[in-house]
């Protein structure tokens, strides 16, 4: 069969049919690239996005928890400037069978939003038994999120006492005579520090030191220095006589008393005047109280008013003596020694274990699993 042509034409041709070949197979080798490699590039976005979700989730999960952990501290500051253990599982307002039992009682609130909307907080306390409770702090995040941390907290045995002469007063006016002397208690296993004199709040305390005479700091005797002055939230008198007079062994004293007592729970409606008078227990004036001659009493000595002391009287006060709001001067005259006792209240708290209230410790925290909303 003869050529079709000369030889440079079918040169061209074949060449030209060649070329079309090589691009039919690269066309085939690029859409067989791309197949394979399409699935492979999807898969490492979702991975990428996947990843940087679980990122995020873990970020926010973080930040929940230290949110509740920013709850749990905002309650155990308030406690440590509060440490009584009876008021925890009555809420806010203070009292039982109240639709805020179990929410933690906070003098000031938690902020709608920490560190920032959509997270915050909430605090409440679990009644274990009557010794036993644990605050539970829970934060929350966005989509849900939500992380919980726990402290648990018992009851301390001794009664909880700020000071071994503590008034409620806004401020209180202390007149220590120059033969008076008073003694607080540095901590141990079983009660914090009881300085000698004890205010509510730092200002009152800064103010009690600032108003005695040098000659007498040296006869405040305790934890804190010399003058041994503390700020705490003393607890408050009016409560106790009302607690106290629900009591059936209590006993009613008025007017003038002299002569032994006795030890028990001794309250007065209206104010009280003690000569020559020794005795122990619990003694709970609502109103002013006046000691004359010699006064020896071994035990806790509420006074919701003036406490005055005459001329020429020697007390001897082994326990402590409490102040409440309704009184501010404390005309300590004559001779005297206020010592805080610890025997002396943990005597007082078996005998009425009820009546007085208790300090709280905490004892160590937890972090929960994870909660739902």
């Amino acid at each position: 069969m003869a050529d079709s042509g000369p030889p440079a034409a079918r040169v061209a041709a074949d060449q030209l049919r060649h070329r079309y070949g090589e691009r039919g197979q690269a066309l085939i080798s690029a859409l067989l690239t791309t197949s394979v490699l399409l699935p492979l590039a999807t898969f490492a976005l979702m991975q990428a996005r996947l990843d940087g979700l679980v990122m995020q989730r873990t970020r926010e999960a973080a930040q929940t928890l230290a949110t509740a952990d920013a709850g749990l501290e905002h309650a155990l500051s308030e406690l440590a400037r509060d440490p009584r253990f009876d008021r925890l599982p009555l809420g806010p307002d203070g009292r039982a069978g109240t639709a805020d039992d179990g929410d933690f009682p906070f003098a000031s609130p938690p902020p709608a939003a920490f560190p920032g909307a959509p997270y915050h907080y909430a605090v409440r306390v679990d009644r274990i038994d009557a010794d036993h409770c644990e605050v539970e702090a829970r934060g929350f995040g966005p989509f849900g999120a939500a992380r919980a941390v726990a402290a648990a907290v018992r009851r301390l045995p001794l009664p909880y006492i700020v000071g071994a002469l503590a008034s409620a007063a806004a401020m209180p006016d202390l007149q220590l005579g120059d033969a008076w002397r008073i003694e607080g208690a540095a901590s141990d296993a079983t009660h914090g520090d009881v300085p000698a004199v004890a205010g509510c709040g730092d200002d009152v305390a800064a103010a009690l030191r600032a108003a005695l005479p040098g000659s007498a700091a040296g006869r405040l005797v305790g934890p804190g220095g010399s003058p041994s002055v503390g700020a705490a939230t003393v607890p408050s008198a009016a409560t106790l006589l009302d607690a106290a007079r629900t009591r059936d062994d209590q006993q009613a004293l008025s007017g003038v008393i002299s002569g032994a007592l006795g030890n028990g729970l001794f309250v007065s409606r209206a104010p009280l005047r003690l000569r020559d008078v020794a005795g122990g227990g619990v003694l709970l004036v609502d109103g002013p109280l006046e000691l004359a001659g010699n006064v020896h009493f071994a035990g806790l000595i509420v006074v919701n008013g003036d406490l005055h002391v005459d001329d020429g009287a020697a007390v001897e006060i082994l326990g402590g003596v409490l102040q409440g709001a309704a009184g501010s001067v404390l005309a300590l005259r004559g001779s005297g020694l206020v010592r805080y006792d610890a025997p002396t209240f943990a005597a007082l708290a078996t005998a009425y274990p009820s009546l007085l209230p208790r300090a709280a410790q905490v004892t160590g925290w937890r972090e929960l699993p994870e909660v739902g909303p």
